[in-house]
């Protein structure tokens, strides 16, 4: 059986409610990472799915490439998406117990690769470029100005209690990723589906879900998988979360609570 955390980025959408719901009915428990400017605006969403059961971990205050911003503009980010969230578990009543963070586009300021690579084996480096091909459509190797900006941000991260998965034992994860931010060992590609990628990648959700059959139902590990989905609040992506989640229930995938 395969266990796995359920992870949604880009919370909340117009369609935030409709996922919380969703999944409350089918008792699948779910992390959303949060951006700062739509939490702003549906602060209120956010406080009834905390008081649901389900997790609030920060995006980032800016849905911006971390290796774009300067030092000082990214840690600013990072600080005040984590104020905003204090503010909102505080008004929803509920202990903050676990500070989950996740760059956006997975871009920890190394850019669209985690790290250097020369400390990995061929297989690490295969599975790393992979992920993050999958989750940004490209993987360039960083520069040492870009690795200097990760480790100047894991040090922020640290600074503010922010936390790692605990049970992701993956090689590739632990040497690739940072230890203070959530990374995935699975993307869904439901990014696929947006309007503005369908010119490019011309997918459907049966396409999504035969990825699921071959990468994810087959995997062969003892570690639980971080799986990668998004709440974009537009049609056929929003389907096609449903559809997907729905479908790895019925496969026997175990959604994983935090302990």
């Amino acid at each position: 059986m395969v266990k796995a955390y359920l992870t949604i980025d880009d919370s909340p959408s117009a369609d935030f409610m409709g996922k919380v719901e969703f999944l409350a009915a089918k008792k699948i428990p779910a992390i959303f990472f949060c951006r700062g400017d739509l939490l702003e605006k549906r602060s209120d969403e956010a406080i009834k799915a905390i008081q649901m059961g389900f997790v609030a971990g920060s995006h980032s205050y800016l849905h911006k490439r971390h290796s774009t911003l300067s030092i000082t503009e990214a840690s600013a980010a990072i600080r005040k998406n984590d104020e905003l969230l204090d503010n909102i578990y505080a008004k929803a009543g509920v202990q903050r117990k676990w500070k989950l963070f996740r760059f956006p586009y997975l871009d920890n300021g190394a850019g669209s690769f985690p790290c250097a690579p020369e400390n990995l084996t061929a297989e690490e480096k295969s599975w790393l470029t992979k992920i993050m091909s999958d989750v940004v459509g490209s993987c360039v190797m960083p520069t040492a100005a870009q690795l200097a900006q990760k480790s100047a941000l894991q040090e922020v991260l640290e600074e503010l209690g922010y936390q790692g998965l605990p049970d992701i034992t993956s090689s590739a994860y632990q040497k690739g990723f940072g230890k203070f931010d959530i990374n995935i060992t699975y993307c869904t590609d439901d990014w696929h589906l947006l309007t503005r990628h369908q010119a490019t990648y011309h997918q459907t959700a049966d396409d999504l879900i035969a990825k699921v059959k071959r990468e994810l139902l087959l995997a062969e590990t003892s570690s639980p998988q971080v799986i990668l989905a998004h709440d974009y609040g537009e049609k056929e992506p929003d389907e096609a979360f449903r559809l997907l989640v729905s479908f790895m229930q019925e496969s026997g995938v175990d959604f994983l609570s935090l302990p």
